[in-house]
């Protein structure tokens, strides 16, 4: 699960995604087709919750999606057995069977009804419903990599009429010849959904990989409204990062703490419900105070309002709270 953290963020892909309406008889009408430049990052909150984001030609809107309904996440629906979210699904090993003529291990999940589901919402007008998911995983016994995932809702959504939603995803290796590496990535994902008796069919396929700053001729850009760090020295380095709402503006400031790896770059999203929760432009101040020498922490604020952030090294910093 680490390793396919650390591969989703490493390449930049070409997402095609196809739409269909579904009749009451099953029949599809006539398909729907966006083509996008793809990109994903992932942060880790305080407690340990990932919060994913996907940009497609550039943009995290979610109205570029066909038909008004975004499907987002998908690549990484996987991570429901990393250690931080595997303990809200009971799993049962079904045996070794196959999957594509190859072995797998068949690995069954679902929802426990006292664990919150952190997997996958659907929002409606800044509502979210959490979908509580039933499936099956195909694990290679030689990589442990996931080779495919299947889930549908354990029950329907009755307060938003989402009686049915089923989901397919494959992943495999994919070569990249100009560095000799082999990565897992996400190739392909089938969705199919009734929400109030409207019934639809969603195809996403990933193609074109390429790894960042190695076959992409085009610099990736840090992601908008957020506030990024790099550690260019050869150690560990731990800070807290402390952001200031507008003066006037009664919004909470917000205090993160966190360890770069040598040679990491982290970016802290801002927004709602995301690292820094605050809206973009009620942002006023930041500092990032760190235990490391002077040069070693570069940082910068990728803010609407261009609020201003100040890097300080060679902090004592407070031991956490537990």
């Amino acid at each position: 699960m680490k390793e396919l953290v650390e591969n989703l963020q490493k390449v930049d892909a070409t997402e095609r995604v196809e739409h269909f309406d579904v009749d009451a008889a099953g029949s599809r009408g006539k398909p729907e087709a966006r083509t996008f430049d793809y990109i994903m990052t992932i942060t880790r909150s305080k407690t340990g919750e990932f919060s994913l984001e996907e940009y497609r030609n550039g943009s995290a809107d979610p109205t570029q999606f066909p038909a008004k309904i975004a499907t987002m996440g998908l690549s990484a629906m996987a991570l429901l057995l990393h250690p931080t979210l595997v303990s809200d699904f009971d799993l049962s090993c079904e045996g070794l069977g196959q999957w594509d003529g190859r072995p797998a291990w068949q690995i069954h999940f679902a929802q426990r009804s006292y664990r919150p589901s952190r997997i996958e919402t659907y929002a409606i007008a800044k509502s979210y419903y959490p979908l509580p998911l039933k499936g099956r995983v195909w694990i290679d016994p030689t990589s442990y990599q996931v080779r495919r995932l299947e889930s549908q809702l354990v029950e329907p959504v009755a307060e938003i009429g989402f009686t049915q939603y089923y989901m397919a995803i494959d992943y495999g290796p994919v070569q990249f010849q100009t560095r000799k590496q082999e990565l897992w990535l996400p190739l392909d994902a089938d969705v199919y959904g009734e929400l109030r008796g409207h019934r639809f069919y969603r195809r996403h396929t990933l193609s074109n990989f390429k790894i960042f700053g190695v076959e992409s001729t085009e610099q990736i850009q840090d992601p908008q409204e957020s506030y990024c760090f790099k550690n260019v020295s050869k150690h560990d380095i731990t800070g807290i990062l402390n952001v200031s709402p507008v003066s006037g503006i009664s919004v909470k400031a917000v205090s993160l703490r966190f360890t770069l790896s040598p040679g990491q770059n982290v970016c802290k999203l801002i927004g709602p419900g995301k690292d820094v929760n605050m809206p973009p432009n009620e942002v006023g101040s930041a500092a990032f105070m760190h235990n490391g020498p002077a040069g070693s922490i570069t940082g910068e604020a990728k803010v609407v309002n261009a609020s201003a952030l100040e890097v300080i090294p060679e902090s004592s910093l407070a031991p956490s709270k537990p």
